[in-house]
């Protein structure tokens, strides 16, 4: 056969970096982390209102438990889960990790306990002063909540445990399955698809902000519920994998799937320096961010913030984040991601330092001002995570 027209060898894999079913793949990805991150991001409005409602008789440690289980488990279970995406392609994880998170979400609903906050009986010490959740009683005059242990308890299996795990694997498969279609334009697909997070973190905190004071906890977090219902169906319907043709490939070249047998978790790639270091790198910035999206509603309102600006403060950190998860992805296409994040982390301290320590509530612009420009950083380092990741992983297997 003459060489202009052989076919490509078997071992070769092509990535199309566009066309219908790559942008598809990228549409879907953004609906299942809009409805996962997207929540995510949010969970400074859920952890607030829920101090001050339903647990607002614990201490704020023990209300935050709750969330930080959440984000524990969506970040960490991802090392379980890659493995399980390399083995079986998105459907089957994608399907039950959304059967499993909208089940979560509306279980929450339903969690309503003393949402109607009475006042709080002065003569009462146990209404009075806040106890840790496994000292709760049940007491009647505990805020009008007669079972406000089991909704702590309630409120951990449901938003902590099954919605971080469900989390976890709808996030992890939207990310790795880009890779499947792109390579050249990976950054901007990946920004794309975190742009999703943002996008959710901006709607939820503002729909929340309307619907919480005239339908209450019931039917607001039904509502979310209801939407993540959607857009985890566009995702189902959208995302497609190429899960049989790479592990043909892979088994063809002897670097996957070795005689057809591989552990399901494979801890050797932690012998690789740069993967380590680099997974370490990563880790630390999402524990940081992860604790001022959870915490900075909370923080603004100690600060002397009123509800409706820490619920606002969000939102506006979000919008920044959607800015900058898209850009960052362009420019890291033509910059390299290394390139791009080490100059975004030079910005995101100098933020810090400069913007958010000088933040009292005589300067209310200058703590929408921080928000939108930390949001804008700190997004535009999250979107490059697996344009980094895919570098070692890929070079190390060709």
């Amino acid at each position: 056969m003459p060489a202009a027209i052989a076919a490509p060898a078997p071992s070769t894999v092509i990535i199309s970096d566009g066309g219908l079913r790559a942008w598809l793949t990228v549409l879907g990805s953004t609906a299942a982390v809009t409805a996962s991150f997207g929540v995510i991001n949010s969970i400074g409005t859920f952890q607030s209102y829920l101090a001050s409602h339903q647990l607002r008789t614990f201490t704020e440690r023990d209300v935050g438990w709750i969330p930080a289980v959440n984000i524990f488990l969506c970040l960490f279970l991802g090392v379980q889960f890659g493995p399980l995406f390399d083995h079986y392609g998105p459907r089957l994880i994608m399907a039950s990790a959304s059967v499993v998170y909208f089940a979560g979400m509306l279980g929450m609903s339903f969690l309503d306990c003393g949402d109607q906050s009475p006042p709080l009986s002065a003569s009462s010490s146990a209404a009075s002063t806040p106890v840790p959740w496994y000292l709760d009683t049940g007491d009647p005059t505990n805020g009008g909540c007669t079972a406000a242990g089991r909704t702590y308890a309630l409120l951990m299996l449901t938003w902590g445990v099954l919605c971080g795990a469900a989390a976890a694997a709808l996030q992890t498969t939207s990310l790795a399955v880009t890779a499947h279609w792109f390579d050249r334009r990976r950054g901007l697909a990946a920004g794309i698809v975190y742009a999703g997070s943002s996008a959710g973190g901006v709607a939820f905190p503002l729909l929340m902000r309307e619907t919480l004071p005239t339908l209450g906890w019931g039917w607001s977090v039904r509502i979310v519920a209801f939407i993540v219902m959607g857009l985890l169906a566009v995702a189902n319907v959208c995302i497609r994998g190429r899960h049989r043709e790479l592990r043909s490939i892979a088994a063809t070249n002897g670097t996957l799937w070795k005689d057809g047998k591989t552990s399901v978790l494979d801890l050797s790639c932690f012998r690789d320096m740069r993967f380590l270091w680099l997974t370490l790198g990563i880790a630390m910035f999402e524990f940081v961010v992860s604790a001022a999206v959870g915490m900075l509603p909370s923080w603004a309102k100690s600060s002397g913030f009123d509800q409706e600006n820490a619920f606002a403060f969000l939102a506006v950190y979000n919008a920044g984040s959607l800015v900058g998860r898209i850009v960052a992805g362009i420019v890291s296409d033509r910059l390299g991601a290394l390139n791009t994040v080490m100059g975004v982390l030079v910005m995101s301290i100098s933020i810090i330092y400069g913007l958010w320590i000088p933040v009292t509530t005589e300067r209310l612009p200058l703590f929408y001002i921080f928000a939108v420009t930390f949001g804008t950083t700190t997004g535009s380092i999250m979107s490059m995570a697996p344009a980094h990741i895919s570098t070692p992983v890929f070079t190390r297997a060709s």
